[in-house]
């Protein structure tokens, strides 16, 4: 019998994570949004909610490494149901 046990370490995305600073990580990840867009578990498909680099939707990570921003007046990234 194989038994593989082992973990993955992650930084915290809301975090510096070796950037200058937290602002300067969440705006990397705000910047990626677009290239991933489709493959999110999100509450909508419409690429209009997708967020440009430097547009003020509240980025933030919620719980779990989940990314939420506000745009439109809606929710437009993950749910963070915890």
């Amino acid at each position: 019998m194989i038994i593989d046990a082992h973990v993955h370490a992650f930084p915290h995305f809301g975090g510096a994570s070796g950037h200058v600073d937290a602002k300067t990580h969440l705006m990397m990840h705000q910047g990626t949004i677009k290239k991933f867009w489709g493959r999110m578990v999100s509450n909508t498909m419409d690429p209009k909610y997708i967020p440009k680099l430097d547009e003020n939707v509240n980025f933030k990570v919620g719980n779990y490494g989940k990314f939420i921003w506000t745009s439109s007046g809606e929710n437009a990234g993950c749910k963070d149901s915890r």
